[in-house]
C-alpha cells in the first residue's frame, strides 16, 4: 500500500526532477510500510538515511537548475530543503533515543505528505515555470 501516490499533477516539467520526486515518494512509502509492519529502529534508520541521502541529491539538482536560470526564490527554496532534512533527522534521533511514541511516525508521515504536496505543487512549480521562461534555463 502506498502512503503517497504520484500523479501527473505533481510534475514540474523536468524529466530528471520528476523522476527524482518519484523515487523520493517510493522511499517514503517504503518507510511507511516499514513502520506499518512494526519494523525496528535499525530498519527505519536505514530507510531514513536513504531518504536523506537521496533527498540531498535531488535538492542539489533543483538548486543547480535554479542557479542556472537565476531564479530569485533560490534562498527561500534552500531554507525549505534544510527544514525538510532537519525534520527527518529529528525524527531519526527521537526514535534512536527511545523518545518515539505511537504518534511520532504518523506525525512524520503527515509532515512528509503535506510538505511534499505543498513543496512540489507550489514552490517547485514556481521555479519550473520561471526557469522555462527565462534565459539560461536548463
Amino acid at each position: 500500500m502506498s502512503y503517497i501516490e504520484w500523479s501527473d499533477e505533481l510534475s514540474v516539467g523536468y524529466a530528471q526532477l520528476d523522476a527524482q520526486h518519484k523515487v523520493m515518494l517510493e522511499i517514503i512509502n517504503e518507510l511507511f510500510d516499514s513502520v506499518s509492519h512494526g519494523a525496528g529502529w535499525a530498519a527505519m534508520a536505514l530507510i531514513g538515511v536513504r531518504l536523506m541521502e537521496y533527498s540531498q541529491v535531488h535538492f542539489d539538482a533543483e538548486e543547480e537548475l535554479m542557479r542556472a536560470c537565476d531564479f530569485p526564490g533560490l534562498a527561500l527554496h534552500q531554507q525549505e530543503h534544510i527544514r525538510f532534512m532537519e525534520k527527518i533527522r529529528d525524527f531519526m534521533v527521537a526514535v534512536e533515543e527511545g523518545q518515539s511514541t505511537g504518534m511520532l511516525p504518523m506525525e512524520l508521515f503527515h509532515f512528509l505528505q503535506s510538505w511534499l504536496a505543498e513543496h512540489i505543487m507550489r514552490m517547485d512549480k514556481e521555479y519550473s515555470v520561471y526557469c522555462r521562461t527565462h534565459q539560461g534555463a536548463a
